[in-house]
């Protein structure tokens, strides 16, 4: 992904960190190495958020080896391949959880970024509506 055009113009323009993590470890079907990229440096908390138990699920395999007809080594996607790229409820759960914890970094790295697109001129914060206002409290992200 870093080596995709369009992503090193993005790194060209802010700074992002990276951290691996293992799905498994937030209640997906399999340990799937995943990278996370962020702007901030908090990203390597993520663990800090893991579950402490998960649900019993049963482990699966993303990938079938096999030889071919002709003798050939090959892998191919299983059926579990497709599914395994939703993100668990308790990936967003830690994800927002890590964020609420940063919140005034997150706003004034969002400020400071505006600004500087703005050319230097600032903006005026942006109330937050009530509906946002009642989701955040109902989402339990403490």
């Amino acid at each position: 992904l870093e080596h995709h055009s369009a992503m090193q113009l993005l790194f060209k323009l802010c700074q992002f960190w990276r951290e691996s993590i293992k799905m498994g470890d937030f209640a997906a079907p399999s340990q799937k190495d995943t990278w996370l990229y962020s702007s901030q440096p908090f990203i390597e908390q993520i663990y800090d958020f893991k579950p402490a138990t998960l649900p019993q699920r049963q482990s699966v395999q993303l990938v079938e080896k096999y030889v071919d007809s002709k003798g050939i080594n090959r892998v191919k996607g299983s059926r579990f391949l497709k599914g395994s790229q939703a993100y668990t409820r308790q990936f967003g759960r830690a994800l927002a959880r890590l964020r609420t914890r940063h919140q005034s970094e997150v706003k004034a790295a969002a400020a400071a970024f505006l600004c500087k697109a703005a050319g230097g001129k600032q903006r005026a914060p942006r109330k937050l509506s009530s509906d946002f206002q009642s989701w955040i409290k109902s989402a339990d992200l403490n």
